[in-house]
């Protein structure tokens, strides 16, 4: 039955005129990207003890705090590759560019915190934190 489906979703998607096509093209890709995220752990849902230890080094005025409380997920992945400056620069660029297409995004008190810890990497060269925060520049949240 799910093949039948399937085959019969692929007729119509190839039979639609190309005014619907990207619209049908764009759901598909939401749904594949849907299926292929991995599910949830606990470990997901809370910060892990490195994101902790990452958060301790950081002067406390610097701490993603909206991210950490909204998407730990996204936080122990940053700790975890902070140390990695090409891999860390990298996850950042994906986290603040929509590649996927059609994504909402993040608020945008989240994307302020993800654009100071963007330029935080980019000027952090010798591992110190001595950087004073009104040299990072951040879009400003209008929330």
């Amino acid at each position: 039955m799910v093949r039948l489906v399937k085959f019969l979703d692929l007729i119509a998607f190839v039979g639609a005129d190309r005014a619907t096509r990207p619209a049908r093209a764009l759901q598909a890709t939401r749904t594949n990207w849907k299926e292929l995220r991995a599910a949830l752990t606990e470990a997901d849902r809370v910060l892990v003890s490195a994101t902790h230890l990452w958060l301790r080094k950081m002067p406390g005025r610097l701490h993603p705090r909206h991210l950490c409380r909204f998407y730990p997920r996204v936080a122990n992945r940053l700790a975890m590759c902070w140390d990695e400056p090409v891999t860390c620069k990298r996850l950042l660029a994906e986290l603040i560019a929509d590649r996927r297409g059609g994504r909402a995004g993040f608020p945008p008190r989240i994307q302020a915190e993800l654009h100071v810890l963007t330029q935080l990497r980019e000027r952090q060269s010798d591992g110190s934190w001595q950087i004073r925060l009104r040299d990072l520049r951040g879009p400003r949240p209008h929330a």
